[in-house]
């Protein structure tokens, strides 16, 4: 794919590129920096598949440069990056003629990939909309007609989702504040229960708080799996996929054994939130053996005790073990993305057994073939 990078920040490039690289290096990249230059570029047939503007341009060219490409009727997919940095919003950009947008928060480079594939394949299928459009105005509809209703269906559809996505968004970061919220708001309450007596009748609140907190902890992780794209994952085959990744992430000084237990259950989960959890249990673990180690990733057929249904769950546990290890180290940074994928996190161990973080994920029923 061939994609014309549009940005007024220089310094970014250097970034964005070598992110690129490694998660997706059939992405060709050409960068251009000023309105002009654009449309000379895009004007070349075939040239570029699509433009990725970032909106701060000089002059504050970027929502007239998308609204300029379109009226050329170019058959280019037209990707903006919004956000808090972008200072347009994801309506602003939709409406001024973008196809699609790629919110910039952490991480933001690894949804870069699919969502350039999306928009290009949805211009794909309007052309071919219109060239069997165009086929039927010149005699040969009668064969083509169902082709050609089946690729509006499935554009009309693509719309939609484009169309709510911005509200989406919105709703995915409410949810999100709410799980960060969630985990303070109950360490005040367990807080408080320290410091009041027994008899106190203020312990009633502090206890109501501590369940306000739990419920809104869970309805949070519900609704974080849930628009999260979910499928049923083989772990097992992404932990084999991305262990390249995974060791380098490691480090020299650390050794990264991985345990895969067979006939494991698919788990119900987004790919890149799925591979977003592995990357930081790996990183919090290496961060556990500052003089080096050994980081064991392990899948299991089983959950925690405290899981009402164990069948049901699939157990990820990584655990660091070695020399000076670091048993007391907060593992509320992993709250976000476990909570992501729907799972449930605990912790154990000391500076002599090492120390081990499992994640419960919600499985599907089919099991993996072995």
């Amino acid at each position: 794919m061939n994609v014309l990078y549009v940005t007024g920040h220089l310094s970014d490039v250097d970034f964005i590129e070598h992110e690129l690289g490694k998660i997706a290096p059939e992405i060709r990249i050409d960068v251009s920096p000023t309105y002009d230059d654009v449309l000379a570029r895009v004007a070349i047939p075939g040239r570029y598949d699509a433009v990725l503007i970032d909106p701060v341009l000089p002059g504050g060219e970027g929502l007239r440069l998308i609204a300029r490409i379109q009226e050329r009727k170019l058959p280019l997919a037209v990707v903006v990056m919004t956000g808090p940095a972008a200072g347009n919003p994801p309506v602003q950009v939709l409406e001024a003629g973008a196809d699609d947008y790629v919110v910039k928060r952490p991480h933001f480079v690894d949804s870069i990939p699919w969502i350039l594939e999306r928009a290009v394949e949805r211009r794909r299928m309007a052309a071919e909309v219109c060239t069997y459009k165009n086929s039927e105005s010149a005699g040969s509809g009668i064969t083509q007609e169902p082709a050609r209703r089946a690729l509006e269906g499935a554009l009309r559809a693509a719309e939609a989702r484009e169309r709510k996505e911005p509200f989406t968004e919105l709703a995915a970061a409410a949810v999100q504040a709410l799980a960060e919220l969630a985990m303070p708001i109950g360490d005040c309450g367990s807080v408080l229960m320290e410091c009041l007596d027994k008899d106190d009748p203020r312990r009633t609140r502090a206890v109501r708080l501590m369940e306000i907190a739990r419920q809104a902890g869970k309805l949070a992780r519900q609704l974080l799996a849930l628009r999260s794209r979910q499928e049923a994952l083989d772990l097992n085959l992404m932990v084999a996929q991305i262990a390249g990744k995974l060791r380098s992430l490691a480090g020299e000084n650390v050794k990264l054994l991985t345990i895969l237990s067979p006939r494991l259950p698919h788990v119900l989960a987004a790919p890149p939130l799925t591979e977003q959890l592995l990357t930081a249990l790996v990183a919090f673990a290496r961060d556990l053996l500052p003089v080096g180690g050994t980081i064991t990733l392990e899948t299991a057929q089983r959950a925690p005790d405290a899981a009402p249904e164990p069948e049901q769950c699939v157990l990820l546990a990584v655990t660091a073990s070695g020399y000076s290890v670091q048993p007391h180290a907060e593992t509320s940074v992993l709250d976000p993305f476990v909570a992501a994928c729907g799972g449930s996190l605990s912790s154990a161990g000391d500076a002599e057994t090492g120390v081990t973080i499992e994640v419960s994920l919600p499985a599907e029923c089919q099991f993996a073939v072995p």
